[in-house]
């Protein structure tokens, strides 16, 4: 089968949603020919490629199309006050049931590489099926114009974030009502979709699952040198993009908050977006040398500094899947999140981490004082989500149960539903 994926960012663009879309490619490239097609940019600076727009890796063949400077930053942008994205704020006024043929187009525009369509859509007149990642971006918009335009059969990843107003658009849900193929990962984001109006027999849901994350002795030592941890303090990471939707702004004040009162804590953070260094919270924080900002981090530097924490922070409100949790359960760490659907359809209270809802900056320091005052529960919930992580979320299982859906819309002709 030939195969062309689309997604905004590739690899070596560091997220959850580009890292498992690297991880499907390369599974299906074992059984099938994959081409993903990806704008050049390669970080929210936004960085791009100057060379190197086609090469192949891991038996998938990667292009990356060269995009327009004027608009490469419309989808990274946000801002940590607000979470809100300017561009899509401004499209949200006009996606209604009577506008959203134009801004299908708008979003479509928003890809950064709208002057390449009719290119794209040539590349997909030789694929038997078009598989987009991420509901929200102007690439899945373009890509599911093109394979109309083509029509080719049409699958996606959709990464719904349940309840986040700039997911809600007509725009979007036509997208999905229109595909051949919906892929959720899980019965919470596939329970949503079908209540507007998405045709059950056409989702599909397969849990994200990962490779244990490989954690190398030295990269261990360099991160311990920079640390400079005391042995009393409890070592808490925050892992995500940096917004007021993932909750980055209220893990920076439950910190401070537990500093100031005198309590043995140390932050780590990762991520892209803004890194909040304006706020009174990161300030103190770093002046009193109880914050560790390792920028964006590769996956060598990320899972060294996870191996080495009490516990992995990440408390969103907009959440398709919390694939960092998996990873966290991997290496044996509780993980501290927001009592949302798609979290809490994987987080058990109490068992393999803890759900505070979404702000809730006094729930947070509840659980952070929780784990430092009773170190054996914070291992036994660690090793309760390793326990289901290794029998039910690894990559090996995800790439099988995807690589059996491809094989079903084959064998059917792409008619499913």
């Amino acid at each position: 089968m030939r195969l062309a994926h689309t997604i905004q960012h590739y690899w070596p663009f560091v997220a959850g949603g580009e890292n498992y879309c690297q991880a499907i490619s390369e599974g299906l490239a074992k059984e099938h020919d994959v081409t993903v097609y990806t704008t050049d940019l390669i970080s929210a600076s936004p960085l791009a490629f100057e060379k190197n727009l086609i090469e192949l890796r891991k038996g998938v063949l990667i292009t990356r199309i060269p995009s327009l400077r004027i608009l490469a930053g419309m989808y990274v942008q946000k801002k940590l006050e607000s979470g809100s994205n300017t561009v899509f704020r401004a499209l949200g006024s006009l996606d209604t049931n009577l506008t959203w043929p134009q801004a299908l187009l708008e979003r479509a525009f928003s890809s950064a590489i709208p002057q390449r369509f009719l290119w794209l859509a040539k590349r997909f007149k030789v694929a038997d099926v078009v598989v987009s990642f991420n509901m929200i971006t102007g690439m899945t918009s373009l890509s599911y114009l093109a394979s109309r335009l083509e029509k080719k059969p049409f699958v996606i990843f959709p990464f719904y974030h349940v309840g986040l107003p700039s997911f809600e658009r007509p725009s979007l849900f036509k997208i999905l009502r229109g595909a051949n193929l919906v892929i959720c990962s899980t019965d919470f984001e596939r329970h949503a979709l079908v209540a507007h109006g998405v045709d059950r027999r056409r989702v599909r849901v397969v849990n994200e699952g990962v490779n244990v994350p490989l954690v190398e002795n030295e990269a261990v030592e360099n991160l311990e040198k920079i640390l400079d941890r005391r042995e009393d303090q409890l070592l808490l990471m925050y892992v995500g993009r940096r917004d007021y939707d993932k909750g980055y702004p209220h893990v920076l004040l439950a910190a401070s908050r537990l500093v100031k009162s005198g309590f043995p804590i140390k932050l780590l953070v990762t991520g892209i977006g803004e890194t909040g260094a304006n706020r009174a919270d990161y300030v103190f924080l770093r002046r009193r040398n109880m914050i560790v900002d390792l920028g964006i981090a590769d996956e060598r530097t990320k899972n060294a500094a996870m191996s080495l924490s009490d516990a992995i922070i990440l408390p969103s409100r907009a959440e398709t899947y919390p694939l960092v949790f998996v990873e966290s359960w991997l290496l044996g760490k509780p993980v501290i999140g927001a009592s949302i659907g798609s979290v809490s359809s994987m987080v058990k209270d109490w068992v393999n981490g803890f759900l505070v809802e979404f702000g809730d900056v006094a729930g947070l320091i509840t659980a952070i004082k929780f784990l430092y005052d009773n170190p054996e529960k914070g291992i036994e919930m660690g090793k309760n989500g390793q326990i289901r992580a290794r029998k039910e979320l690894t990559l090996e299982k995800t790439i099988t149960k995807v690589q059996k859906i491809f094989n079903e819309l084959w064998e059917q002709g792409y008619r499913i539903g």
